[in-house]
């Protein structure tokens, strides 16, 4: 399965209704798509033997009392020797949540979980101490809100759009070690059901389900996900970063409702300082990434100031909760 057309109109529905809703029974899946639930649950299970997709946990770390900050890494023409070897540095931080190879002006994207500038600057100091003259620059911007809108190019029309977001509001709450290991257990890719984070953590599963129910109550659990290999089904992933004149703020409720109804475009972050938004775009072919930048064009053109299309390599890390438990004891 490499090509997106080897799947049937009905498979796609059903990847893009699991991708949105990890959680969902196959009799509400096939409620929606119109389908039986058998044949919901073998779709699901021809994805998960053929790794399409692997679970993830949306969890906001904003209502944690953390903020998020994207660093966007260029490498020297030195540095690019030690391309691998700065992945696996990023990749084992234990505050980056997110790190992803590209192509393009930046070789690598960071999001670092951090309480305060301090710890920012620590990364910032490690990552030059061992890599010295290999960082060409780091672009840094504060995320203010994130949104996923799953794979649209999965759906037929415009049918079904689904959409998960979680931002830097005001309200935090205070968890404890218990809920803590919760949250480091469940934002594992090989997290299953609150059965297994029991056994894994030796607590009672009653005690599992009820932290996990406050934790959904409190937004802290935004939304329990798959994450989709693209690739597998013929999916090209890209990044773009907008920069917008002035401040975004006038036009933020139009440019967010305009790349909503896109199909290409499957997440959204915006953010203040480099960059203003971050796109996750899916597309079959390089060609639909080009329309959707003449698109966006066309109807901001006089508020984006620059636009960047950056092929996605390779996800390193993709962790909403990252930190081990040796860091939260």
């Amino acid at each position: 399965m490499k090509r997106l057309e080897s799947l049937s109109a009905v498979e796609r529905e059903i990847l893009y209704l699991t991708v949105m809703d990890a959680a969902a029974p196959a009799a509400k899946i096939a409620k929606k798509v119109g389908c039986k639930p058998h044949a919901v649950q073998a779709a699901l299970a021809k994805f998960q033997a053929r790794d399409i997709i692997s679970r993830r946990v949306m969890i906001n770390v904003f209502r944690l009392g953390y903020s998020l900050h994207s660093i966007y890494i260029s490498l020297s023409v030195e540095g690019q020797r030690f391309r691998e070897e700065i992945a696996q540095h990023l990749a084992s931080y234990p505050a980056t949540s997110v790190v992803l190879e590209l192509s393009g002006e930046y070789d690598f994207f960071v999001s670092l979980v951090v309480r305060d500038a301090l710890e920012l600057a620590r990364f910032n100091y490690e990552l030059s101490e061992l890599f010295s003259g290999a960082v060409l620059k780091k672009d840094v911007a504060v995320a203010v809100s994130n949104t996923e809108f799953g794979e649209k190019v999965l759906l037929p029309g415009d049918g079904l759009y689904s959409e998960c977001t979680y931002s830097a509001d005001q309200e935090k709450h205070d968890v404890d070690f218990v809920d803590r290991r919760i949250l480091h257990c469940i934002s594992n890719e090989t997290f299953s059901s609150s059965a297994q984070v029991a056994r894994v953590l030796e607590i009672p599963p009653s005690t599992v389900e009820y932290r996990l129910r406050k934790l959904r109550e409190r937004g802290i659990i935004c939304a329990d996900l798959n994450e989709l290999r693209g690739s597998e089904v013929g999916l090209c992933n890209y990044m773009l970063l907008v920069g917008m004149k002035g401040f975004p703020s006038e036009t933020h409720a139009d440019f967010r409702a305009f790349l909503r109804k896109n199909p290409a475009v499957s997440s959204l972050s915006f953010e203040v300082g480099y960059w203003d938004y971050r796109l996750g775009v899916s597309v079959q072919a390089e060609t639909e990434v080009a329309a959707l930048v003449c698109d966006m064009r066309q109807n901001f053109d006089t508020r984006i100031a620059s636009v960047q299309t950056l092929p996605l390599f390779y996800a390193h890390k993709v962790r909403d909760y990252p930190f081990p438990p040796s860091e939260i004891e």
